[in-house]
This record gives C-alpha cells, sequence and structure tokens, in this order.
C-alpha cells in the first residue's frame, strides 16, 4: 500500500484545524455530564460510603451540582426510598446444575424543592443483566457479577439525573 505524501497529510491536518478552530468559534464544546438544574442537592437514606452513594457521588462529581449535608443548604432534596439488588436463576444445565442467572437491580426515589414542594413524585427505575455461570469459574464469575450491578447501578444514576435533570427544565 502506497504511503501518504506528505502534500495531503499536511492538506488533511490543514482541514481538521480549520474544522476544530470553526467548531470552537461558534461555541461548540463536547457535552460533559448533565446536571440537576440545581447547584446543591441533599440526598437522603443513602450513604456516601454505600455502592449507591459511591455511584451518586460519581455522576455529581462530573456536573456543576455539590451533594449537601444540611437541609437549609440545599437547592432539592432527593429522597433514595428504595434500592434492591437480587439474582434469579435463569436456566439450569440438563444435570440440574446453574447456566445463567438473571440480576436485577431496581432504585426508587422522589424530588422535592427546598419548600419541600413534590417536584417528581415516587419513581421507580429498574435494570437487569443475565450471565452464564460455570463452577469451574467461581471467582471470575463473582467477579463479572460484581462488574454488572456496578454497572447497573451507574445506569439507574445516570437515567435518575436524566428525570430529575428534564422534570426541572420544564418547569423553568
Amino acid at each position: 500500500m502506497p504511503e501518504p505524501s506528505l502534500r495531503s497529510v499536511s492538506r488533511r491536518r490543514l482541514l481538521l484545524a480549520a474544522a476544530g478552530l470553526t467548531l470552537a468559534g461558534c461555541g461548540f464544546r463536547p457535552r460533559g455530564m448533565a446536571g440537576l438544574g440545581a447547584p446543591t442537592v441533599q440526598i437522603n437514606n443513602v450513604p456516601r460510603t454505600s455502592p449507591l452513594g459511591r455511584a451518586i457521588a460519581r455522576r455529581l462529581a462530573g456536573s456543576e451540582t455539590r451533594w449537601v449535608e444540611p437541609p437549609e443548604a440545599a437547592e432539592l432534596r432527593l429522597d433514595i426510598l428504595s434500592y434492591r439488588e437480587e439474582r434469579d436463576i435463569l436456566s439450569l444445565t440438563p444435570d440440574g446444575k446453574v447456566r445463567e442467572y438473571l440480576i436485577r437491580a431496581s432504585l426508587r426515589f422522589r424530588v422535592l424543592d427546598k419548600e419541600g414542594q413534590e417536584l417528581l413524585p415516587a419513581t421507580e427505575l429498574s435494570a437487569e443483566r443475565d450471565y452464564s455461570y460455570d463452577d469451574n469459574l467461581i471467582t471470575a464469575r463473582e467477579k463479572e457479577e460484581m462488574l454488572l450491578y456496578d454497572d447497573m447501578r451507574q445506569q439507574l444514576v445516570d437515567q435518575m439525573f436524566l428525570m430529575i435533570g428534564r422534570t426541572i427544565a420544564s418547569r423553568k
């Protein structure tokens, strides 16, 4: 395969630089994490050190919203009403051993403003994944299950933040 000439490489770089300058000039910037539409939020019923608390903190770290403790300092109050993770057998081998599991995570929450008015009523979100299981690879499968739960937890937190952000934006 022939190598690209110096002229075509320079032309390509020049076009890419021009496109970048055009996008920067019009105000384009890559979209970051969507915030909640409020500078501060109080989050109830979830410790910051729990897996769900860490997922929420990760999501907030990418936005302009801060997690505050005293209710008086918060523009929003996010009440985590419940969070569940469960595992069910999806299929068995002919000799009765587990072949596949179905795991689920569900998150129920509501959002209030600083006056205590309900902005978003109790809402439930859920996610599920399945994975194959092998008795010979127990440690690897346990690690896979843990990673799948982490992924579902982050998915639920992202969905929750999108719903809250849209609700707040529609009220402005």
